[in-house]
């Protein structure tokens, strides 16, 4: 792997000493994904094994000793305000985020990107690794990230054929096509691309986790409202008081049995889209006859190795 975030600092972070430990991690602690269905695979080397204290320090993270990895962002300071106890960024087109946010998900899901947003932002006040992001544009990132999941049945946010973490990425777009001139001014191609990418990933930290500050805060934040504060990525980074105090401002409305029945619903309203995205697992345990025959990722490839050989 590179010597870049994902496969230094952060497997410095979690203790690890090689590649192969770093690649089971992310297997076992994606907190995303139904695992019950699937036995997780032990490594071939006989001689690795994985003991839990290997993935969850029981010190403060090592994260928060590194130096940043990409150069700082020169933006003007951005004024902040107090959000479930939390300081974030408050501007014109976060405020704009979190209407649009609303309007386009249910309390449920709007109630988990607000937190997602400010988890991911007591991390990152802990980690110098982090401090080099560009905050308006993680706020954003979090804020928008599920959008694509508009309950609305004729919402312009959701297609037919894609699955929901790139109609979501596509919706902060359009998000930011509606935006003023002066801030459109300030989005060049670049803070689109990374804004976009952040959303996108969000749920895939084997990828994430390997990107810029932006992307990997975002999907860390997304990571402790369905872990925890004491999950693998936030193991001495927060405490249970600063989760609580967030929850406390935000609470999770029956997040579990909700968003279990959205990832349900779009893997039988659009099941191709959804091989392949972080609702298939739900699909797999829960959706008769999901995913549609031959559509596997897996069945794809090796149609296509058998028949070029």
């Amino acid at each position: 792997m590179p010597d870049h975030f994902g496969s230094a600092d952060f497997r410095s972070f979690l203790h690890i000493k090689s590649d192969q430990e770093f690649r089971h991690l992310i297997h076992i602690y994606n907190p995303l994904v139904c695992q019950d269905r699937h036995p997780i695979p032990q490594p071939p080397d006989d001689s690795y094994s994985a003991p839990v204290p290997l993935y969850i320090p029981n010190t403060p993270s090592q994260l928060l000793l590194t130096k940043p990895k990409y150069p700082s962002i020169k933006m003007p300071p951005l004024p902040t305000r107090l959000y479930g106890n939390v300081s974030v960024p408050d501007t014109p087109l976060i405020t704009a985020a979190l209407s649009f946010s609303k309007a386009h998900s249910t309390p449920t899901l709007h109630n988990h990107m607000i937190r997602s947003w400010l988890f991911g932002f007591i991390l990152a006040s802990k980690a110098p690794a982090l401090t080099t992001r560009d905050q308006e544009l993680h706020s954003l990132a979090a804020i928008l990230h599920d959008v694509g999941l508009d309950p609305n049945p004729t919402s312009s946010l959701v297609s037919t054929d894609k699955c929901f973490e790139v109609d979501s990425a596509n919706a902060a777009l359009t998000f930011l096509s509606q935006a003023s001139e002066a801030d459109q001014k300030e989005w060049d191609h670049h803070r689109k691309q990374l804004l976009w990418d952040a959303i996108a990933l969000h749920a895939v930290p084997h990828i994430a986790l390997h990107k810029q500050p932006e992307v990997v805060a975002t999907c860390l934040g997304i990571a402790v409202d369905f872990g925890g504060p004491e999950g693998p990525f936030s193991k001495g980074l927060m405490t249970w008081g600063e989760y609580e105090g967030v929850v406390r401002d935000v609470p999770r409305l029956g997040m579990k049995t909700e968003f279990g029945e959205v990832m349900c619903g779009i893997c039988r309203r659009k099941p191709a889209a959804c091989v392949g995205s972080v609702a298939e697992k739900w699909g797999e345990k829960y959706v008769e006859g999901f995913p549609p025959e031959g559509m596997r990722i897996f069945e794809v490839l090796e149609r296509g190795l058998e028949m070029l050989g």
